[in-house]
C-alpha cells in the first residue's frame, strides 16, 4: 500500500471558484460588500469610474488584515471563520476569489490601528504557469511606507483588479441597487458607494420605494415560524382609500400547518402588485412609464434577504416561476414584471436553508422545498384577494366599495375635466379590464352623418396622396412616440429595398389609444432586426448561425468589438446588453408563436432605441 496526497491545479482558484463559479458580474461585487461589512466597515467605496485605464478599485475602512490574518483568510481556501459568528453575511470561505470573474489580477492592501500595511498579490497568469498550488508561494510584503494607509490609527481594505474583462454595467448597477433589503437600508450599518465609468455608462434616475409603492394598489405582509402562520394581511388601496382587505390569519392557518413543520425561525413576507390597466392608469393618472422604467426594472420580482443582505432574488431570476403561471393563468396570477416583494431571514436559525456556494440560489433538498411551499402558499392567496379586488373595481358587486371607486373616478375625472363634456361623461362609464397591455382601449365614439363624410374625405385624401409617392419615400417630419421610428433616421439608399419599407412602415405605423398597432410594430421590428444582421453578415463576411437570430446578432456584435471605430463600444454594450438582459429574441418569438403573450409598446420602443445604432452600421455595408 502507498499514500497519495490530494493535489490542485491552480485552475481551480481562477476558474472553477471564479470565472466559471458565477454568472453574473454583480455578484463578485457583493462578495466583496459581505466581506467588508463583516470586518466591521462603516465606508465601502466601489470605484469603476477608472474601467477605460483597465484599473478598479474596492476599498473599505474596516479592521482590516495583518500578515497572518491575510494568510488565513486568502490563502486558506474554504475557510469557516465566519460560519460560529451568527451576524456575519459570509461563511463559504471562496468568495474572494469570484474577483476572477471580472479581473486577471488581483491585488490586496490592507493595515490594522497600530499596525504596518501589507500587500500582495495573486496572477492568474502565475498561477496558469504553475501544475499544482503545492508550487504556488504568494509574497506578502510589509510597505515601510504606506501606500494608501498613511496614518498609524487607519485601518482597512483596498482591492485592486487589472486586467479588466468587458463588463455589464447595466446588470451590476440593477443588481447592486437592491443588495439591501428595503426597509433596512436607512438603517444598514455602511454606507456604500458606487463610482461608474462616465462615457459608457449613466446611472438612470431611480424612482424612490416609497414613491412608487404609491400607486400599487394591492399589498400583503405575513409572517410565519414553521408551519405557523402568524399573520396575513392583505389591502387593495387605491387614491388611499381601502376598498378590500383580509386579516382571516386564524382560517388561513388550518392549511398552512398541513406544510412540513421545517423551522428557519421567524420569516416575514411583503408583497406589492400593480394595476396597468389602462382606463384605470388613464384616470388616476398613474406614471407606468415610469413605474416601469424607473422602479420595476430594478426591483421587480421577489428578492431573499438575511440579515438585511440579498442573497437570491430580482426578476431575472424568477425562482417562483411567477411568469410561467401568469401565461397559464393570466387572469387570476400576478405578472413577475409587475410585482415588488421581499423576504426577510434571520441568522442563525434560517442558516439551515443554505445558498450555493455561487450565491445564485439555494441547495435544493427538504428545507428549500419547505420554504419555497410556504412562500408559493401566500402567493396564491394574495392571487385570490388580488382577484376580489380586481372584480371590486370592475364591477362594483359591493355597493359600498363600488360607490369609493366611483367617487375617485369622479374626483379625478373633474380634475381633468375638459371642454368636452360629452368625453368626460364618456370616461365615467369606462369599465375596466384585467390586461396589463396598455394598448387596449375602449370602442370608438360613433360619429355624426357629417363627421362621418368628412373623415372619409380625408380617408380618401391621404389615400391618393400615398398613391402618388412611392412607398419607401421619407415620410414628412413626425416626431411621436406613438411611432417606433422617428422621421430622423436616415436609411441610406444603398439600403436593400425590404429594409427600406419596413423601415418606412415603422416611421409611419402609429400606436395610438383608438388605433393599437403593437404587434404589427413588434413584428416588423423584429424583421428589421433579423434582415439587418443578415445584410450585415453576408456583406461583411461574418459566419451565420441557420436560424438563431440571437447568435447571429452576438456574432455581428462580437465582429464590431474585435475591430477598433466601427462602432462606438457603447453601442455595442448596449445592444449586447438588452440581448441578454431583456431576452429581446425570446420577447419578439413570444409575440408572434404565443397566443397568450402581449407586446408593449414602451418595450418595443426600448429595444429600437438599444438596436438603433447596431441597425444603421448593418444597412451601411
Amino acid at each position: 500500500m502507498t499514500k497519495h496526497k490530494f493535489v490542485f491545479s491552480p485552475r481551480v482558484l481562477y476558474e472553477a471558484l471564479g470565472a466559471k463559479h458565477i454568472e453574473m458580474d454583480s455578484i463578485a461585487f457583493a462578495e466583496q460588500i459581505k466581506n467588508s461589512r463583516d470586518a466591521e466597515a462603516k465606508n465601502i467605496i466601489i470605484n469603476l469610474a477608472d474601467y477605460n485605464e483597465d484599473r478598479i478599485n474596492i476599498l473599505d475602512d474596516g479592521i482590516g488584515m495583518n500578515e497572518e490574518e491575510l494568510k488565513k483568510n486568502w490563502l486558506l481556501v474554504g475557510t469557516e471563520s465566519k460560519s460560529i459568528d451568527s451576524k456575519a453575511l459570509g461563511g463559504k470561505g471562496i468568495g474572494r476569489f469570484s474577483l476572477f470573474r471580472i479581473a486577471e489580477n488581483i491585488t490586496i492592501i490592507s493595515k490594522k490601528k497600530n499596525c504596518p500595511e501589507y500587500e500582495m498579490s495573486i496572477k492568474r497568469s502565475v498561477l496558469e504557469s504553475l501544475d499544482f498550488t503545492d508550487n504556488l508561494e504568494i509574497e506578502i510584503i510589509e510597505n515601510k511606507t504606506p501606500r494608501y494607509f498613511k496614518n498609524n490609527l487607519d485601518s482597512g481594505t483596498n482591492i485592486i483588479l487589472t486586467g479588466i474583462k468587458e463588463l455589464n454595467f447595466k446588470q451590476i448597477f440593477n443588481q447592486l441597487k437592491n443588495l439591501i433589503q428595503p426597509d433596512k437600508v436607512a438603517s444598514f450599518p455602511v454606507n456604500i458607494k458606487y463610482t461608474y465609468p462616465k462615457l459608457i455608462f449613466t446611472e438612470p434616475t431611480i424612482m424612490s420605494i416609497d414613491d412608487a409603492l404609491a400607486y400599487a394598489p394591492f399589498r400583503c405582509t405575513a409572517s410565519f415560524i414553521s408551519n405557523n402562520l402568524l399573520e396575513y394581511n392583505f389591502t387593495c388601496k387605491v387614491k388611499n382609500k381601502i376598498i378590500y382587505t383580509k386579516k382571516d390569519t386564524k382560517k388561513l392557518s388550518s392549511s398552512f400547518a398541513e406544510l412540513k413543520p421545517i423551522n428557519l425561525g421567524k420569516i416575514d413576507f411583503n408583497l406589492y402588485n400593480f394595476y396597468f390597466d389602462p382606463t384605470f392608469v388613464s384616470l388616476l393618472s398613474i406614471p407606468q412609464k415610469e413605474i416601469q422604467e424607473n422602479f420595476l426594472e430594478i426591483y421587480q420580482g421577489i428578492s431573499v434577504y438575511r440579515e438585511g443582505f440579498k442573497i437570491y432574488g430580482h426578476g431575472e431570476n424568477d425562482w417562483l416561476q411567477l411568469a410561467e403561471k401568469r401565461v397559464a393563468n393570466p387572469t387570476e396570477c400576478i405578472d413577475n414584471k409587475l410585482s415588488f416583494g421581499y423576504i426577510s431571514l434571520k441568522r442563525p436559525e434560517s442558516d439551515k436553508l443554505e445558498e450555493k456556494t455561487n450565491r445564485e440560489g439555494f441547495i435544493k433538498g427538504p428545507v428549500y422545498d419547505y420554504f419555497k411551499e410556504a412562500t408559493e402558499f401566500l402567493v396564491i392567496e394574495f392571487n385570490k384577494d388580488r382577484t376580489n379586488s380586481i372584480d371590486i373595481i370592475r364591477n362594483g358587486e359591493r355597493k359600498r366599495d363600488f360607490k369609493i371607486i366611483h367617487e375617485i373616478i369622479l374626483n379625478e375625472e373633474k380634475r381633468h375635466q375638459t371642454s368636452n363634456e360629452n368625453i368626460r361623461h364618456s370616461n365615467s362609464n369606462k369599465t375596466f379590464h384585467d390586461d396589463t397591455d396598455s394598448s387596449k382601449s375602449d370602442e370608438p365614439p360613433k360619429e355624426t352623418p357629417n363627421s362621418e363624410s368628412k373623415s372619409l374625405k380625408t380617408e380618401n385624401s391621404d389615400s391618393d396622396k400615398e398613391k402618388q409617392k412611392p412607398q419607401t419615400e421619407k415620410p414628412e417630419p413626425k416626431y411621436s412616440d406613438k411611432v417606433i421610428i422617428d422621421s430622423s433616421f436616415i436609411c441610406p439608399d444603398t439600403a436593400p429595398e425590404k429594409i427600406k419599407k419596413i423601415i418606412y412602415e415603422l416611421q409611419t405605423v402609429e400606436n395610438t389609444f383608438r388605433k393599437p398597432t403593437l404587434y404589427s410594430q413588434a413584428l416588423l421590428l423584429r424583421c428589421l432586426i433579423d434582415i439587418s444582421t443578415q445584410y450585415a453578415q453576408i456583406k461583411l463576411p461574418i459566419k451565420r448561425n441557420n436560424e438563431d437570430l440571437s447568435g447571429n446578432i452576438e456574432n455581428v456584435l462580437n465582429y464590431l468589438s474585435s475591430k477598433k471605430k466601427l462602432l462606438d463600444r457603447k453601442h455595442i454594450i448596449r445592444a449586447r446588453n438588452e440581448l441578454r438582459n431583456n431576452k429581446t429574441v425570446t420577447y419578439f418569438n413570444g409575440v408572434a408563436h404565443d397566443y397568450n403573450y402581449r407586446p408593449n409598446h414602451d418595450d418595443i420602443k426600448r429595444i429600437w432605441d438599444a438596436f438603433e445604432s447596431y441597425i444603421a452600421f448593418c444597412i451601411k455595408q
